[in-house]
């Protein structure tokens, strides 16, 4: 058997994400579109709360069959929802 097939079957931290930082959980460049899957695993999110970004704004383009996310919607997204939500606080940030 393969070592790195026996490496990875048994669990193996060692990913491509350590070998392409770029791939990173979390990261989200605005300069991107993303897969509804690569983003959903980007950023943490279940189905649900894709469901619930896009009910509150977050746009997603569709290229036939599939849908993406761009990085700078995400962005313009996040800076939208936290405005709000501190608006919501009483904190005076718009």
């Amino acid at each position: 058997m393969n070592a790195s097939f026996s490496e990875k079957a048994q669990g193996n931290p060692s990913t491509t994400v350590d070998r392409f930082p770029a791939l990173s959980v979390g990261v989200i460049r605005a300069d991107e579109a993303y897969t509804l899957d690569e983003f959903k695993r980007r950023v943490g999110f279940q189905s649900a709360a894709l469901r619930r970004a896009r009910r509150a704004g977050l746009r997603l383009l569709r290229e036939g069959k599939r849908k993406y996310v761009l990085g700078r919607d995400w962005i313009d997204y996040l800076l939208k929802t936290a405005g709000h939500q501190d608006a919501e606080r009483g904190c005076g940030h718009a």
